[in-house]
């Protein structure tokens, strides 16, 4: 009788048991922009369940059908690596004017405790028509005081804050001291602010150094904060803006032995590259769309940086901190096409934006190029994402899964056309 019972029982489990079998897809016939600074033409790309199996030339590559769940036809469309939006604020606010909504600043000037992580708000409604024009993955940054506290790399497709978390705390942001710009008593006065900070500032890390160091029961949430990117566990994103600034930055790195920084904007950057280089720093490039920094700059400055960057081997990637950030991050490809019209190949404006953003932020065993053993997370367009004119986003696949491309603003255009009865406006590539 027993016997007979624990049967029925796993009858019943294996009846009422959902079984996922793993897809394996080909995609061929694809224009395929690797992440590397490589383009396979024609490519194939074959998934098998959330990861990318193969991609390679079709070129002599005969296709079994029988060996995949389905094969999808890409001619005539190109494939890229799912865009890394580093340092913002997308999904840390839902209106900027609305003080309460504001999740990425906190009152004080020294909060390396304070995390973005659980804050992330995956139901933001900008994060669709982000997700839209191939940005899956986002820096989510905080901001204010000297140090701002702890970033993590989040996803744009998810439930909720744990289900987006692709690398939690991945890094320390610090808004380094400016040295003045000004003269006369003004810069008397600044200049002791200056002074001022920079103490402050050494006096924590000096702090901070000696408790990692300690083995004391005592706790103390702000310095233990600091002990990851003290050791090498975590990046030091150190905001910076000048020459001279970056110059100040690199001593201080050396004098407390900071194992990972990268420095976020630094306008002046293509000054300095042969200590960049020499020092194998990297850089997260100010937005492209911007104006000079002097009266005297050149009007192109901005479009010209990120060549100058690749001209000497600083590796860097493409960021879109600034007013409005959060929707300027769908304008992330578009600023790479800007600095590919000032001198940057094409194929190293996409490397900007996938494996060396991946690199950068340390999630690169996964993420920022399509190779084997690396997610299954990439998107589809009809023309050159870099080319406003041709970016048409087809489909987006998600560890795997085609997920949807539409937003709030394509259904409401859709509503109006409907309404006026406006003549059909392809929503799913222009």
């Amino acid at each position: 009788m027993m016997t007979l019972r624990l049967r029925y029982i796993l009858c019943v489990l294996i009846c009422c048991t959902k079984v996922f079998v793993a897809q394996h897809i080909a995609y061929i016939n694809a224009d395929i922009h690797v992440g590397n600074g490589t383009r396979i033409y024609p490519g194939i790309l074959i998934t098998q369940s959330d990861t990318i199996a193969s991609v390679m030339s079709q070129q002599g590559f005969k296709i079994n059908p029988a060996s995949f769940d389905s094969i999808i036809d890409l001619s005539g469309q190109q494939v890229y690596p799912a865009l890394i939006n580093p340092n913002s604020i997308l999904g840390l606010h839902d209106a900027e004017a609305v003080r309460a909504s504001r999740d990425f600043e906190d009152v004080g000037a020294y909060n390396p405790h304070l995390r973005t992580q659980m804050v992330f708000n995956t139901d933001n409604p900008i994060l669709p028509t982000v997700r839209r024009n191939g940005v899956l993955l986002t820096q989510v940054t905080p901001r204010g005081g000297r140090i701002s506290g702890q970033s993590s790399i989040m996803a744009l497709t998810a439930w909720n804050w744990e289900d987006a978390t692709v690398l939690k705390d991945d890094g320390m942001h610090i808004n380094f001291p400016e040295y003045p710009q000004t003269s006369g008593d003004l810069y008397t006065k600044q200049l002791k602010q200056y002074t001022n900070d920079r103490e402050q500032l050494n006096r924590m890390f000096d702090q901070a150094r000696s408790y990692c160091m300690a083995s004391s029961q005592h706790v103390d949430i702000r310095l233990q904060a600091l002990c990851a990117c003290l050791k090498g566990d975590q990046r030091m994103y150190i905001h910076v803006h000048y020459a001279r600034d970056i110059l100040a930055v690199i001593n201080w790195i050396q004098m407390y032995q900071i194992p990972y920084p990268v420095l976020v904007e630094a306008e002046e950057a293509w000054k300095v590259t042969h200590v960049l280089k020499a020092h194998h720093i990297p850089v997260l490039l100010a937005r492209v769309f911007a104006l000079p920094e002097h009266p005297d700059d050149p009007i192109d400055l901005p479009f010209s940086a990120a060549s100058k960057l690749f001209m000497d081997s600083v590796r860097f990637a493409f960021q879109c901190a600034g007013d409005m950030e959060a929707m300027q991050a769908r304008n992330l490809c578009f600023m790479a096409g800007q600095a590919v019209a000032y001198g940057l190949p094409q194929e190293q404006a996409i490397q900007a934006m996938t494996l060396h953003a991946a690199e950068i932020l340390g999630i690169s065993l996964k993420w920022g190029s399509l190779a084997t053993g690396k997610k299954a997370c990439f998107f589809v367009s009809k023309g050159s994402i870099l080319d406003v004119k041709t970016h048409q986003v087809t489909r987006i696949v998600w560890n795997g899964n085609a997920i949807s491309i539409d937003s709030h603003q394509e259904h409401r255009a859709e509503q109006y056309r409907k309404k006026y009865k406006l003549q059909q406006w392809n929503t799913k590539g222009r």
